[in-house]
């Protein structure tokens, strides 16, 4: 019965990775698409396009995009490898939680391999210029707790 507990948290944990990867590319191309540029609510939220050819925030803007890649691919392995060493050990709110933002990981990363740089669009505060982000980067910095987990009922 553990164990089938456990192989059901995985799978739940690959169909999370799954639809959040897929939203995070339609909402970058469709951010693509259009040129995005609105006012959502004003001086709370805009739709932006930018391209980040750094890191968080801009960081390293003009630098080797192969360092990326390669920091990329040794993140995205180490938080799967970590996964599948512990998958019986961690409990679902913790499963989860890692695919969210190994979601995250893998949207930012396919953007630097087929793009050259990260689709960022999404701008809040203006005035105060805090970052233009996207929807891998709040599966990347998402605090998953128990409440959280509990409003999305996830029944394993």
């Amino acid at each position: 019965m553990k164990e089938e507990r456990k192989s059901n948290i995985l799978k739940m944990g690959l169909i999370i990775f799954v639809i959040l990867l897929v939203i995070d590319q339609i909402s970058k191309i469709m951010a693509i698409n259009t040129n995005v540029n609105i006012t959502i609510i004003d001086n709370i939220l805009n739709f932006k396009l930018i391209f980040n050819k750094g890191i968080a925030f801009g960081i390293g803007q003009g630098k080797n995009i192969g360092t990326f890649v390669v920091t990329n691919i040794i993140v995205l392995g180490i938080i799967i490898r970590f996964i599948w060493l512990q998958k019986e050990r961690i409990d679902a709110l913790t499963m989860c939680s890692l695919f969210i933002i190994l979601a995250g990981g893998a949207g930012n990363f396919i953007d630097r391999l087929f793009r050259g740089q990260v689709v960022d669009f999404i701008e809040v505060f203006p005035n105060i210029h805090f970052p233009i982000f996207n929807i891998a980067d709040i599966c990347i910095v998402i605090r998953m707790d128990n409440d959280c987990f509990y409003l999305c009922k996830v029944h394993i």
